[in-house]
């Protein structure tokens, strides 16, 4: 099962589950597919199997790090921690923000674009140039300079398995 964030609630942003819901006429008459319509987590990430979530671009999210599940990692990402030692990137526009600015990275790390690649083990680890603003860079060393911008993208995968990522 998925951790809790500080405020107590799933990656979902809720303690529901996530549940599918079928499509009615929508006047009280027979269903027009009895297919159900998924619900993506943060409006993009697909379930497929238990804590294990699918991008559009293919990267999955699953159990692991510190926090329990690597979306509660990523979820730290989010938040500008000033106290925090060193730099610490942090992504614009919340989760939903961030899961769409590392898939429109992971699409260029996969053409190459403005990337630069490293192995190391099992890990690749991406740096991509998005040519614009992604996130600014926090902790005490981005407070200290005013909270600069941040325009690359760092990303660490096992194969398409999320390990983390961040803006630099």
């Amino acid at each position: 099962q998925l951790g809790k964030n500080p405020a107590g609630q799933s990656p979902t942003g809720s303690d529901q589950p996530i549940q599918s819901e079928s499509r009615s006429a929508g006047n009280g008459g027979p269903e027009v597919d009895s297919q159900p319509i998924p619900v993506l987590l943060h409006g993009l990430l697909k379930e497929t199997g238990p804590d294990r979530y699918l991008s559009p671009a293919g990267l999955l999210y699953g159990p692991g790090s510190q926090e329990g599940h690597r979306l509660e990692h990523l979820r730290r990402h989010t938040v500008d921690d000033p106290s925090r030692p060193g730099s610490h990137g942090v992504f614009d526009g919340d989760m939903p923000g961030a899961l769409r600015t590392i898939d429109r990275a992971y699409q260029r790390a996969q053409t190459g674009q403005r990337t630069t690649t490293k192995e190391d083990d099992d890990r690749t680890i991406y740096t991509v140039d998005m040519g614009n603003r992604v996130g600014f860079v926090g902790g005490r060393d981005g407070s200290r300079r005013n909270r600069p911008m941040a325009r690359r993208v760092r990303i660490v995968l096992e194969g398409n398995r999320f390990i983390t990522a961040y803006p630099l």
